[in-house]
Parts: structure tokens; sequence; C-alpha cells
């Protein structure tokens, strides 16, 4: 995930595998959320990588999307564009929502969690 600022929109940029279901759902949805966890939320990161099981994630709504709750950033999008982009597709998206949370960002780089 990554987002940006052009001069006429606020985008955010989201691949998703063409065998998933989320592609699906975002065809027929226009419309995603996107939750950038703090550095103390590295739980909910492996739960979502599907290497560690938690029994409950903790959701709340932003502008009626389901995002992680104390994110650090959390921000709803209506689909802008769809480009294929080799097994994936790149979703281009219009920011329409933001809010944010005091906190460290959590960093996953080289196969590893990084601090700040």
């Amino acid at each position: 995930m990554l987002s940006c600022r052009s001069r006429s929109i606020r985008c955010s940029f989201l691949p998703v595998s063409e065998k998933a279901h989320m592609d699906q759902k975002l065809q027929s949805e226009q419309r995603f959320a996107v939750s950038i966890l703090k550095d103390d939320q590295e739980d909910l990161s492996r739960h979502f990588a599907r290497q560690k099981k938690l029994n409950h994630v903790p959701f709340e709504r932003l502008d009626g999307l389901p995002v992680i709750q104390n994110a650090l950033a959390q921000f709803t999008c209506r689909v802008y564009d769809r480009h294929p982009a080799g097994d994936h597709f790149l979703y281009i998206g219009e920011i329409e929502q933001i809010a944010v949370n005091a906190g460290l960002t959590l960093i996953y780089f080289n196969s590893r969690y990084h601090n700040n």
C-alpha cells in the first residue's frame, strides 16, 4: 500500500491478487479502507500475514468501512482506477476520509519488523 497526493486528488495504491476474493469485492463495492499500524500492533500484522492467529481483531468504523482500532492512520477510499500488474491488480483509490492517531509506524522491511 502506498499513498500520494497529486494536483487533483489524494490517492492510495492497493495491490490485490487476481485470485483473491477481495478483487471481486472491490469491483462490486468500489470502496476500501486502509489502516496504517502502530509499532505496538505487530501481532495484528502477523495475524493478517497468516503468521499468527488472534481470537479477536479490534475493528471500528470510519465512513462506514471497517478499520483497525487505534491504528496510527486510517483512511477510506473510493476506487478511482484498476490496472493489471502481473498476477495482481493495482487499485488506485481516491482518499475520502482520514483519521490520524499519535504513535510510531510499524515497519516491516527485509523480512523482519523494525523499531523506529
